[in-house]
């Protein structure tokens, strides 16, 4: 059995992860802080695994001793397409600043540190070697940097993941796949930008499963993952591809409206499709979880 504890557990990917791990017999904890929505917490998570920390590293250097974890996960991050002026400090405490006061807690801990933390594509802007795409990825390739600097200073092993669109049953975020879901309901145009931008869609267990498994790699073998980014890559398809193959499984073809969004002159066309994370694979093809989504919008 792992302590484990998880920073972003009221996301999709967080609670799925909370959940899996539960159910195979580890005790799981979560940071929380008061802005949480607590009705998106796994209910599963006991209340006394729930540590409310304030922002301060003197808070989750209490959460991080009550949690005594044997595995990290580092799920949070803040996106803003475009910061105003008045976001880009909430941008910069959420996805670099976090992340450094909760190393810096779990290097004060009495146990070896494991830490997995999640990335995004747009670390990987046209390019096979790490260039961010904007602000949001800047800060979130500086904390693999981080990172780095931790790992050869202190007794602390660490792994980045790369994931791409995640999608099911339970998610909220107005993404994609919402807004396919709502023009099959509603039967009305979808605005879209490009049919030939390469989306890389994951169900959500298999992403879970991949953070789970690279978790466990680093637990088991520190020195063979420790210091490696990896991608986790569900299936690949151009978005007019995406919209038809809906549009063919709900029994109503999408009527879209291309070039409504233009598209920025930094853009990404296709994601960057790095290592693969050893060991994994995707099991929920794209067809099985898109009609799994589909049949329950009719319930």
């Amino acid at each position: 059995m792992q302590r484990v504890l998880i920073a972003g557990c009221s996301s999709l990917l967080g609670g799925t992860i909370a959940r899996t791990l539960i159910a195979r017999g580890d005790d799981v904890h979560a940071l929380i802080r008061d802005s949480t929505p607590r009705d998106r917490l796994p209910n599963e998570i006991p209340s006394s695994n729930l540590h409310l920390t304030d922002g301060t590293t003197e808070s989750l250097m209490v959460a991080v001793e009550q949690a005594a974890p044997n595995i990290t996960y580092h799920l949070t991050g803040l996106y803003l397409r475009q910061p105003e002026i008045s976001e880009v400090i909430p941008v910069v405490q959420s996805n670099f600043q976090y992340g450094i006061q909760l190393a810096e807690a779990l290097c004060r801990s009495s146990k070896p540190v494991k830490l997995v933390n999640l990335g995004t594509y747009s670390q990987y802007y046209n390019s096979v070697t790490p260039q961010p795409l904007d602000l949001y990825s800047a800060l979130k390739q500086a904390y693999v940097g981080m990172l780095d600097y931790y790992r050869k200073g202190f007794d602390f092993h660490a792994l980045s993941l790369i994931q791409y669109d995640s999608y099911g049953i339970g998610d909220s975020r107005k993404k994609l796949i919402f807004a396919l879901r709502q023009a099959v309901k509603n039967k009305t145009v979808l605005p879209l930008s490009d049919p030939d931008i390469v989306m890389d869609l994951i169900h959500i267990k298999d992403a879970a499963a991949a953070v789970i498994h690279a978790a466990d790699g680093l637990s088991g073998s520190p020195t063979d993952f420790s210091g490696r980014t990896y991608g986790v890559s569900g299936q690949r398809l151009m978005l007019g591809e995406l919209v038809a193959l809906f549009g063919e499984i709900a029994g109503h073809p999408i009527e879209t409206q291309w070039g409504a969004y233009p598209l920025p002159e930094r853009r990404i066309m296709v994601p960057w499709d790095g290592p693969s994370l050893p060991g994994w694979a995707a099991k929920i093809p794209l067809r099985e979880g898109l009609s799994e989504l589909i049949d329950a919008d009719r319930l």
